[in-house]
């Protein structure tokens, strides 16, 4: 694991800047996004990002939030076709 956390360790301070200081929602930046918003995330993801997903799509208006059932967040990766109807349902 420590190879990949490596290689894309140069993205630190771009994730830092998008977090804020003290790495809190940005509430008011996120009720600001005027398209339709699916936030996606796995039951078995990391625990915290549960509440953050639904924290974010509960502060973008009209946000659609949805929890893909024993997806963690390396489905892109390695189950990506749990993201196949989510998305074709959200985009069509």
């Amino acid at each position: 694991m420590w190879p990949g956390l490596v290689a894309v360790a140069h993205t630190l301070p771009y994730d830092m800047e998008v977090a804020g200081p003290g790495n809190l929602l940005p509430s008011e930046r996120l009720a600001a996004i005027p398209v339709p918003t699916l936030v996606i995330v796995g039951t078995a993801s990391m625990p915290w990002m549960l509440p953050g997903t639904r924290a974010a799509a509960a502060a973008i208006p009209g946000a659609r939030h949805l929890e893909l059932a024993g997806e963690d967040h390396g489905t892109p990766g390695s189950h990506p076709d749990a993201l196949l109807q989510p998305l074709v349902e959200f985009f069509g």
